[in-house]
């Protein structure tokens, strides 16, 4: 066997290996995070001061109370302006929070921090209540987060026919060095 073809022969194989595993390799994303509304009370017509909410969460989910206010008329904001929602849980337990409400910097009125968001800390039935002080409410929601998974990417699959062709190659290469050194015997034999 001509050891130049073996090692020749061996290289393009590992090469063509290598590019068949590359080939394979895959880019995981992470989810997809999206807010689903699970309940919702409007959009209504005439903006109020007081709405309520109530929807089924399961034990675990990641949730929201999701608000809209009502249209701005202008001019200024009343110190103390904002929405206190009021959020029962299955068992009758309440805790309160309140959102501050102010002019963003384009003049538009808005929430001044995120919505807060919980942990359902079992299944059931939760009620939301928002009494709104100064500012008015359009649109009240309960929303929950929805993880939407990502089809894992394969970037490098134009490599997998490169690799095949080339160990292939390399295979032959091998074949070729073993049928040459065996011709090379029985010339050798016929010889002595």
């Amino acid at each position: 066997m001509r050891r130049d073809l073996l090692a020749s022969g061996l290289i393009l194989s590992f090469v063509g290996l290598a590019f068949m595993g590359i080939s394979q390799m895959s880019i995981k994303h992470e989810p997809l995070q999206n807010w689903v509304t699970v309940a919702e009370a409007g959009p209504l017509q005439q903006p109020s001061y007081n709405m309520s909410v109530q929807g089924t969460l399961s034990s675990s989910d990641r949730f929201k109370v999701y608000f809209q206010l009502g249209p701005y008329s202008g001019g200024p904001i009343v110190e103390g302006a904002g929405v206190l929602v009021n959020l029962t849980d299955p068992s009758g337990y309440t805790e309160s929070y309140d959102i501050s409400v102010g002019l963003s910097s384009g003049g538009t009125l808005g929430i001044m921090e995120p919505f807060p968001e919980y942990i359902a800390n079992s299944t059931g039935t939760y009620r939301a209540n928002a009494e709104a002080f100064f500012v008015s409410i359009v649109y009240l929601a309960f929303q929950k987060m929805e993880l939407t998974e990502i089809e894992p990417q394969y970037p490098n699959r134009g490599f997998f026919p490169v690799g095949v062709a080339i160990f292939a190659g390399g295979v032959g290469v091998v074949l070729l060095g073993a049928k040459i050194s065996k011709r090379r015997r029985r010339f050798h034999k016929h010889k002595s």
